[in-house]
């Protein structure tokens, strides 16, 4: 099946340039619960902090994860519960970065 399949348990994706954080795409906020909106906030403010991030690297925010990578000048992240398998997530941020 892929990685893809996985996509549904992501709560949140968006790419970045990573010189900067500045929003090239992120996926459709369907999920506008408060105890999410926190942890978007904060994915946004890491967003402008990730140039000096490892290229693959998981990122604690309150009841959520952000997992972040980089490549070639853009940041992939991914908001997800703890609960769920990083290389998972992971592998769908690689997935996202081969299509982008």
């Amino acid at each position: 099946p892929g990685c893809s399949s996985i996509a549904k348990m992501v709560g949140f994706a968006m790419s970045t340039r990573l010189s900067g954080g500045l929003p090239l795409s992120a996926s459709t906020d369907l999920d506008a619960h408060a105890r999410t909106a926190e942890s978007k906030k904060h994915g946004k403010a890491l967003a402008k902090r990730t140039h000096g991030l490892p290229d693959r690297c998981s990122m604690d925010s309150g009841d959520f994860v952000w997992h972040v990578v980089s490549s070639m000048g853009v940041c992939f992240m991914a908001l997800c519960e703890h609960s769920y398998p990083p290389a998972l997530v992971f592998c769908f941020l690689d997935e996202l970065r081969h299509e982008f």
